[in-house]
């Protein structure tokens, strides 16, 4: 039954209202400033409107990477270290307060009293994805890592769609654009909470979980599996990695192209073909609904495919990623050389904005691929830099638009977004990697309770014939085996081992 259905689940499922929340954390600026900004259409409200030009428009939107950005790095080793848990429960408490100053800050502070908080507020979920990234090395076992990752980062698209659909209800109630703050804030600082005391860092650490379940997700990780205590973040050895930089480069030509796309398409509906506010938000919502049962299916899918074809993890990842990263640049291409009215945009959009499901199994995996132990750090990393890009796109796009309604202007911002997609893939498909990396644990050595030990060589032949126990597995789990088997390049080979020993003793039961 726990195959099936267990408490794994139950983290999982936490974990992704968590993203769908912090996805509403984020958006909920992107869909408020059109409201804030509306002198076009008579609102029964009693929320101000803002005399803010496109330039400290786009401060306020990009203000919020910048604080995101910062506690990247160390969230990274601290999630692996500590208490991923706690944590998230801090970052969501903390930033439903200042996302609940929002309207304050703005209505008395102007632009420059928003742009203070929305710094403040990405500065606290600066923690969030990588504390994420470090529980799911811990619970999405191997043979459900494809939905698991899809079910939990597709939250941030059904947060961003539930966001700009209930934006537009919220906007004409009688308090206006500021109750998107309200209750987006609310949600975070009662996810705080709810986090805190139903969370649990790790299967050990979870206080109902049955031993079987335990057992289960012990076996399925094996020797992959992630547990980075008393080993030192090999920094060097990190920043040296070819393969990380490649998927820093790539991650972050991925969120250019998404935040440009999904923080403008609530302004270009606007202004180019004048959606009206109240219409708006279900318009904007399409594409990032269709986004999250897209890749929901598909990871299911790719689950089925991986049991019962030979298809290794590199070509599998780089599939995926091209088809997301080609297939959005393509339809920006379109959407560039077509001019299309308001049904055809939206279509396109909607296509671009959806087809970005399928990078949660392509370089999103990535982290775990190139190291178990240190996922939440890698993605710290190459999130920094991701950010980065978050930033600078809408930031350019609007410098390069001077005027709002102006067709050929949105479209030099989506032919530069397609380029930035088109050689970021391009950079995966050759640089990029799935093989577990070197320095995932020190060289030659093991733990053994969190004391660094001399690693025996294996014995080559059992290895190469899998004639392994559970115990002995287990056993190679805790002594980091995979890695210290580098050379031999086992760590394929006990994944296979631990996966069948599995299935035997699972029917069985």
């Amino acid at each position: 039954m726990f195959k099936k259905y267990g408490r794994r689940h139950e983290q999982l499922g936490m974990l992704s209202l968590g993203t769908v929340i912090d996805s509403a954390l984020k958006v909920n600026m992107s869909f408020g400033i059109v409201a804030m900004t509306n002198h076009c259409e008579k609102l029964t409200t009693s929320a101000p409107v803002m005399s803010w030009t496109p330039m400290e428009q786009g401060l306020v939107l990009s203000c919020f990477f910048l604080g995101y950005i910062v506690l990247q790095i160390p969230s990274g080793p601290l999630s692996s270290r500590f208490s991923a848990i706690n944590l998230l429960s801090i970052a969501f408490f903390t930033a439903g307060i200042l996302t609940c100053l929002a309207p304050v800050a703005a209505i008395h502070g102007g632009y420059q009293g928003l742009m203070v908080v929305r710094f403040l507020t990405g500065l606290v979920q600066g923690v969030v994805y990588p504390s994420v990234k470090t529980m799911l090395s811990k619970w999405a076992v191997p043979l459900e890592r494809s939905r698991s990752y899809s079910f939990v980062f597709g939250g941030t698209s059904l947060g961003s769609a539930l966001t700009m659909l209930w934006g537009g209800v919220l906007a004409e109630t009688w308090i206006g654009w500021p109750m998107l703050f309200y209750l987006s804030g609310l949600m975070a600082i009662l996810y705080g909470i709810m986090v805190f005391v139903f969370g649990s860092d790790s299967p050990e650490d979870h206080r109902s979980m049955s031993d079987c379940e335990k057992q289960y997700i012990a076996k399925s990780f094996g020797a992959n599996g992630a547990d980075s205590e008393g080993v030192p973040t090999p920094w060097s050895d990190i920043l040296l990695s070819g393969p990380l930089w490649a998927l820093a480069l790539t991650h972050a030509a991925g969120c250019w192209g998404y935040w440009t796309v999904l923080s403008l398409t609530p302004t270009y509906l606007h202004k180019v073909h004048h959606i009206k506010w109240s219409q708006n938000g279900y318009w904007s919502a399409i594409p990032s609904f269709v986004n999250f049962f897209m890749g929901v299916i598909l990871a299911i899918l790719d689950d089925k495919i991986q049991k019962k074809v030979s298809l290794s993890k590199n070509i599998s990842r780089k599939i995926w990623n091209t088809l997301a990263f080609w297939g959005t640049a393509g339809a920006l291409v379109a959407m560039s050389l077509s001019n299309p009215g308001a049904a055809a945009a939206l279509g396109l959009l909607s296509f671009a904005t959806a087809i970005t499901c399928l990078t949660n199994m392509g370089y999103l995996m990535n982290h775990t691929d190139l190291s178990p132990n240190f996922a939440g750090t890698l993605f710290a990393l190459t999130n920094s830099f991701a950010n980065i890009a978050s930033v600078l796109g809408p930031l350019i796009s609007l410098t390069v638009i001077t005027d709002m309604k102006e067709l050929s202007e949105w479209n030099l911002v989506f032919t530069l977004a397609a380029i930035v997609l088109f050689v970021g893939n391009l950079i995966f498909l050759i640089c990029g990697s799935t093989k577990i990396q070197p320095w995932n644990a020190p060289k030659n050595k093991y733990v053994v309770d969190k004391q660094p030990v001399e690693c025996p060589p294996p014995n080559a032949d059992r290895i190469n014939q899998k004639r392994f126990s559970l115990a002995e597995l287990d056993q190679m789990r805790r002594m980091s085996a995979g890695n210290a088997l580098r050379h031999l390049d086992v760590a394929e080979i006990l994944e296979e081992t631990i996966e069948e020993e599995v299935e035997t003793t699972t029917n069985k039961t």
